[in-house]
């Protein structure tokens, strides 16, 4: 994107073995949702998904585990959630 420039860029921290498994930003660019997966005992995981402040990388909610965000309102101001 010519011109384009990064607003916030955060490394996905976590539990040893964590990976990155989705990102869903809102309509308006205000928030993202990134969900991680877990390792858990035994080889089983857990998907944890979190809401930011787009521009700041600050974390605004945290929702429960295997919990995903499947998409944002188009206010941004609600969350579609599965699992």
């Amino acid at each position: 994107m010519p011109g384009g420039a990064p607003l916030h860029d955060q490394v996905v921290s976590g539990a040893t073995g964590s990976q990155y498994l989705d990102l869903v930003p809102s309509p308006n660019a205000r928030y993202v949702a990134l969900m991680v997966m877990q390792p858990g005992p035994a080889g089983a995981s857990t998907v944890t998904s979190t809401i930011h402040d787009a521009a700041t990388g600050a974390v605004l909610a945290n929702l429960g585990p295997g919990v995903r965000v499947a998409k944002f309102s188009s206010d941004g101001e609600a969350v579609l959630t599965v699992g």
